[in-house]
């Protein structure tokens, strides 16, 4: 499966994207699973200097894979960038 990603803020986000704001990027894909027009990602990424753990719902719509619901876990401080630690 292909993941085509954009970059830069979200239409209602308020808050600059990590690109925007110089800093290093982290999108880590830990599973997906399709049922024809649905389907359901866990995804890890930093952001605004924290780690978090996402659960993303899919619909397929016109041919695109949309986000129609995220829960979001807070995991701690974010590594990407962080001297000593990989």
């Amino acid at each position: 499966m292909t993941a085509i990603l954009r970059r830069g803020p979200s239409r209602d986000s308020k808050q600059p994207s990590p690109h925007e704001q110089g800093e290093p990027a982290r999108l880590d894909i830990l599973s997906i699973e399709i049922s024809g027009e649905t389907a359901v990602a866990r995804v890890r990424d930093d952001y605004l200097g924290l780690t978090f753990l996402d659960s993303l719902s899919l619909l397929l719509s016109e041919g695109r894979w949309r986000i129609y619901n995220k829960l979001f876990n807070v995991e701690g401080p974010a590594t990407v960038g962080t001297p000593g630690v990989d």
